[in-house]
Formats: structure tokens, C-alpha cells, sequence
């Protein structure tokens, strides 16, 4: 049984105070496992992944330099501070639909 399942186990009334003696390990072993269970809890689990320009090339492969001549013309981005990135289903629907209204 971890810590924290032991401090669960404890019956408890809000009102009383409950005073629990952890080693360092287990303290450290407990706030890691919440921490942890916390972060996968908020993470987004299928959200989009975003590529550098260089990914980006790579997956179309086509130079960096189409790819820079592609954001010239309208290709969707997104910017992570100052560095674009793209979402590879969108780029593929803004190709699509250039070749479509030509």
C-alpha cells in the first residue's frame, strides 16, 4: 500500500485535524504520484499535434523553402512565441483546396 492510499484509508471528519508522519521517500514518492496522476488528468489526450517548418517539409516532402513560400501564400499557422508551427490536417485541406480553385 503507497502513502497516499494509506492517507485515504484514514476515516476522517473535516473538522478534526489529522497529523501524518511521511519519511522524505514517502513524501516524495507521494507528491510525484499526484503530481503525476494530475498532469495526465489535464493533458490533452488526441489534440493536434503542431510541426516545425522543418517537420512540416519533411512530411510533405517538399524543401523548407516551398514550406516558407507556402506561408507567404496563406498557408494556416500557428506561433509558439515567435516560431511558426502547423497542424499537418489543416495544411493538407488548404493544399487541397488551392488545387480545387485553380
Amino acid at each position: 500500500m503507497n502513502a497516499l492510499s494509506t492517507l485515504r484509508s484514514i476515516p476522517s471528519n473535516d473538522s478534526d485535524p489529522l497529523l501524518v508522519t511521511l519519511s522524505r521517500g514517502q513524501l516524495a514518492t507521494l507528491l510525484r504520484d499526484e503530481l503525476a496522476r494530475a498532469f495526465e488528468e489535464f493533458a490533452p489526450k488526441n489534440g493536434p499535434k503542431l510541426l516545425t517548418q522543418d517537420e512540416l517539409a519533411a512530411a510533405l516532402k517538399v524543401s523548407t523553402r516551398t514550406v516558407f513560400t507556402m506561408r507567404t501564400e496563406g498557408c494556416p499557422q500557428v506561433f509558439v512565441g515567435e516560431s511558426p508551427r502547423f497542424e499537418f490536417a489543416e495544411v493538407v485541406s488548404w493544399l487541397r483546396a488551392r488545387k480545387e480553385s485553380k
